[in-house]
């Protein structure tokens, strides 16, 4: 569970892997609708760790059966991630248009 001690304008995450397990499909709920921008990782190879790509920017979904929104990440061993978390609206659900319905009769 991810608490905030800060304004919206200035949260991070971090997330940490202590074990010598990578962790595939992590799944990380958030308060709220944010983009998590990755800042840093500490198993990136300028700091001695085997990643060489840049990290995604990871998106929310939602999900509609638990009601929170979500982010997916995978989790090398032995590691710390750090994200900015930018908060961004939530979409509209679309209205269906009354002209396309069809009433029964």
């Amino acid at each position: 569970k991810l608490m905030w001690r800060s304004p919206v304008a200035d949260r991070t995450v971090s997330v940490f892997n202590f074990s010598d397990v990578p962790v595939k499909d992590y799944t990380l709920r958030l308060p709220a609708p944010m983009r998590l921008v990755p800042l840093l990782s500490s198993d990136s190879d300028i700091y001695g760790g085997s990643t060489t790509d840049a990290l995604p920017v990871l998106e929310p979904q939602y999900d509609s059966k638990e009601k929170t929104w979500k982010v997916t990440l995978d989790i090398p061993p032995f590691t710390g991630l750090l994200y900015s978390a930018e908060w961004i609206a939530p979409e509209k659900p679309k209205k269906s248009s009354s002209k396309n319905k069809k009433k029964k009769r």
